[in-house]
């Protein structure tokens, strides 16, 4: 989930 983050770099881990 937190890997996510690198795309959105905010929302992708929030999201999952």
């Amino acid at each position: 989930m937190v890997e996510n983050h690198k795309m959105d770099s905010g929302v992708g881990y929030a999201r999952g």
